[in-house]
């Protein structure tokens, strides 16, 4: 299932490195752009969630 979205992502920065290349810049970067902040952000979140889990699991665990 990941891999349906780094192959997606792949395209979209090819689709950006060749739309620079032809000299359609704004495009190049907002393809580009998008794209790296779409996974930063996927990579936080990937990272938050065992961390909440954790922080729930604690919270269970102690006593009121």
């Amino acid at each position: 299932m990941f891999t349906c979205f780094l192959w997606a992502q792949l395209a979209i920065l090819a689709i950006a490195l060749v739309t620079g290349a032809l000299g359609y810049m704004r495009l190049a970067r907002l393809l580009g752009g998008q794209v790296l902040t779409a996974s930063y952000v996927a990579l936080v979140l990937y990272a938050a969630v065992p961390v909440g889990e954790g922080l729930v699991a604690h919270a269970l665990h102690t006593p009121p």
